[in-house]
């Protein structure tokens, strides 16, 4: 704020006003409003805010996986039940692993972002946001 002249109280006044009143009163109000949002939904995601990693589990079939390995799973490992033609599954991209969808919706829900079997990673980060020597 530009006053014309330094003598003058109003101006005086105006500035304590702004910088020790409105400016404090307006950022705790925004802080509060945010606390009271968080309070009533945790996991909901301010608009202004960009998520910084992204969760991609495909689902399909179990037995769209293709041919069945020797290698590959016939139970999952977190119910511990055989999987079914019809089952829908999720293949993990990084590991391979295959869960059932219901097992690893329960698994996340705990916040349990690692694969149950082997402990790789299940989050992806944007390569935009990653420095230059990780891209």
């Amino acid at each position: 704020m530009i006053c014309m002249y330094a003598d003058s109280h109003l101006c005086t006044l105006t500035f304590i006003l702004c910088t020790c009143i409105w400016i404090p009163l307006h950022r705790t109000t925004q802080l509060l409003v945010k606390i009271l949002a968080f309070l009533v939904n945790p996991h909901h995601q301010l608009p202004d805010e960009t998520p910084s990693c992204s969760l991609d589990l495909p689902v399909s079939r179990f037995r769209d996986l293709g041919n069945v390995e020797e290698e590959e799973e016939e139970m999952c490992s977190i119910c511990l039940v055989e999987f079914e033609e019809k089952d829908l599954v999720n293949k993990l991209g990084r590991c391979g692993h295959t869960f059932h969808v219901e097992c690893m919706e329960k698994w996340l829900e705990t916040c349990q972002f690692t694969c149950p079997l082997c402990r790789s990673r299940l989050l992806h980060h944007p390569t935009s946001i990653l420095p230059h020597c990780y891209s």
